[in-house]
């Protein structure tokens, strides 16, 4: 689906995880931008609109020449900066040709490309004196930015379409007390608290009891950030760069950070991860259903209820006006 640029927020989005970037050309798209990927040789990444400006070939279908990405149809070659180095059997000086060249960086195992002109990368939250583990989950989704990121701020739907794994393993219920605020401008603060354990399996089998604090905060361009603290200390912290494809898909990579206790982490991860792909996945089936059916049906009517607090203010967010919290902070509560 094609989309406008300028559709979507600016700032850096992951494209990719380090471990998969190698010398061979890797094809990506960003906010409706095909972009290729690669390797130059001195082991930088490097990420160029993927067409050749020649016959537009896409130069993803290359490879890559002495740290250069070469075009598969004509063997032009193009540099990190996207100018043009070679037009095989051209005589005298090269024409002025280029691809147009997207920043790029690479930081926490992922490589990040810039959309627009501003914003900063976001570093992973972590106070904690203890070493920690990381482990990098990566995902796609068929559906829009906004749809995925209200999904995993949701927490009404994970006793229904996550029954028994977070929540719905007994008819217990709890009351939570939730705060929504603008921390800052740019960033959303969702607190959750009174919930000292998810009636779910996960939260059994990783030992996620006595729960002293829940905080998640929601950046710009796309960033959702889990805290959850046991006994007053960082238990595990769940942040998700989601990265538009274009308007009805939706890249994620989560980034789990935990504490790294004498090998337990490891033991954690083994037991975690798998059931955290499974929890991936059902979002995965549900979203991409609910999204053919929005397109086919148009976006919901008046169907909102007084927990769907989420979609305005994240609306406001992303398109960079005040979110409605800013004047009027939310607090209430809620049987989960």
């Amino acid at each position: 689906m094609k989309a406008s640029p300028g559709s979507f927020p600016s700032g850096w989005f992951p494209v990719a995880t380090s471990a998969e970037l190698k010398r061979k050309p890797l094809r990506r798209q960003l906010c409706g931008i095909p972009l290729v990927l690669y390797r130059d040789d001195q082991k930088r990444a490097v990420a160029l609109q993927d067409r050749c400006p020649h016959r537009s070939a896409p130069l993803s279908d290359g490879r890559v020449v002495g740290g250069e990405i070469e075009c598969p149809y004509h063997g032009w070659r193009f540099g990190g900066d996207g100018q043009c180095t070679l037009i095989p059997f051209h005589d005298g000086d090269l024409p002025r040709r280029f691809v147009p060249a997207v920043p790029v960086e690479e930081r926490h195992g992922l490589v990040f490309a810039r959309h627009g002109d501003e914003g900063e990368i976001y570093d992973p939250f972590w106070d904690d004196d203890r070493k920690m583990l990381r482990k990098i989950i990566p995902t796609e989704v068929e559906t829009s930015l906004i749809n995925v990121m209200e999904n995993v701020l949701d927490p009404t739907h994970t006793a229904f379409t996550h029954k028994t794994l977070m929540r719905g393993m007994t008819e217990n219920r709890q009351a939570v007390g939730v705060e929504l605020t603008e921390k800052r401008a740019g960033m959303l603060e969702l607190v959750f608290t009174g919930e000292q354990r998810q009636d779910g399996l996960i939260s059994r089998l990783t030992g996620d009891s006595d729960r002293t604090g829940n905080v998640t905060r929601i950046l710009k361009p796309g960033i959702v950030e889990v805290v959850y603290s046991a006994k007053h200390r960082i238990n595990i912290v769940t942040t998700i760069f989601f990265s538009p494809v274009d308007e009805g898909r939706t890249r994620g990579f989560i980034i789990l950070t935990t504490p790294l206790k004498y090998g337990f982490a490891y033991i954690k991860s083994i037991v975690f991860i798998p059931i955290f792909r499974m929890i991936v996945e059902q979002d995965r089936k549900v979203l991409r259903a609910s999204y053919a059916n929005w397109q086919e049906f148009g976006s919901p009517q008046n169907a909102v209820s007084p927990h769907d607090y989420m979609r305005p203010n994240l609306e406001a967010l992303l398109s960079g006006r005040e979110p409605p919290v800013a004047q009027q902070p939310l607090s209430f509560s809620i049987n989960l």
